[in-house]
């Protein structure tokens, strides 16, 4: 049976319900079964790369003994904006036949704000009180509901330069999943920087935006928005001083917040403390104190979207109708 159809509104609504859920299954696979597929880093054909817009087609592949995903993503990134259209296809590998073809935009919204979900239950203090969310676009829409239900007695702030996209944001929040969060809009990033306990940056920034004079000791960062050459969010001072995580490091020095600092020598592999996975599997600790500086740069990998197809694909192919 062929699953192919557009996400709606209502199951946008569904699928963050089911968050926790998704979570717990992503963690589950990756203790589990990652060691029984192959996933590929993904391949970037560059259109237009410069210090004021990024274009590129990316591909993106993962497979094991029964499904291969398969990703195909356009993007654009400006000095103040991100936009991507694409589709995710699943195949069964049995007889190589589609399965399923889904907006690749929604579940790389979803996929990344599972993943940081995880890194947060590692690398984060135990009770976090205040939680910067820096960038109100869609992946914003997409964590802080999950965060919400995470962390229920920390008091959630919001900035981006583009009051609008804010307004929009909560106004989406309010409209499709019909809660209301008790966001906290900053207009001025230092008014609340330095009480943070966690700072989650989702920007097409092509300079740091978070830098170390500003962060307290004990603080946590996700870097969600560098995943092109030319991006960076965090201060390179702040990775020398942070138990430095990362999905991928190759991406990480590619794509993530690695790629401008390396490739002007400031930084290097030297300076990853660990992937994700390690951490997860117990090959290496994640957070062991109050004190520490932690850090986690999500590059976006095809495991996590083939992770999230299958249990789309899983839960939902007996009921839906086309």
């Amino acid at each position: 049976m062929l699953v192919k159809k557009k996400i709606s509104k209502k199951e946008i609504k569904d699928l963050i319900i089911l968050e926790p859920e998704l979570l717990e299954y992503t963690e589950n696979f990756i203790k589990n079964y990652i060691n029984k597929v192959k996933y590929e880093n993904k391949i970037v054909y560059s259109l237009i790369n410069n210090e004021n817009i990024n274009k590129d087609l990316r591909m993106m592949i993962c497979g094991d003994e029964n499904f291969i995903n398969c990703k195909i993503l356009g993007g654009i990134d400006t000095l103040d904006t991100t936009s991507m259209d694409g589709v995710n296809l699943l195949f069964n590998t049995k007889n190589m036949k589609m399965l399923s073809l889904i907006d690749a935009k929604i579940f790389t919204y979803l996929r990344t704000a599972i993943i940081n979900g995880i890194a947060l239950k590692y690398l984060t203090i135990k009770s976090p009180k205040i939680i910067l969310f820096v960038g109100g676009g869609h992946i914003a829409f997409y964590q802080i509901p999950l965060i919400n239900k995470m962390f229920p007695l920390a008091n959630l702030f919001i900035f981006d330069k583009d009051l609008k996209k804010v307004k929009n944001l909560l106004s989406n929040l309010s409209n499709i999943l019909g809660t209301d969060y008790n966001l906290n809009i900053v207009n001025e990033i230092d008014e609340i920087i330095y009480d943070a306990d966690i700072i989650i940056t989702s920007t097409p920034s092509r300079k740091p935006i978070i830098f170390r004079n500003q962060i307290k000791k004990g603080v946590h960062i996700s870097a969600l928005g560098s995943d092109a050459k030319g991006k960076e969010e965090i201060d390179p001072e702040i990775i020398k001083s942070s138990k430095f995580v990362v999905d991928d490091i190759k991406q990480s020095i590619l794509y993530g917040e690695l790629n401008v600092p390396y490739s002007q020598k400031k930084l290097d592999e030297k300076n990853i403390y660990a992937t994700l996975f390690e951490i997860i599997s117990g090959k290496k600790e994640g957070r062991i104190n109050n004190e520490e500086i932690t850090v986690f740069d999500s590059t976006g990998l095809s495991l996590q979207d083939f992770i999230i197809h299958i249990w789309y694909y899983e839960k939902y192919k007996n009921s839906i109708q086309f």
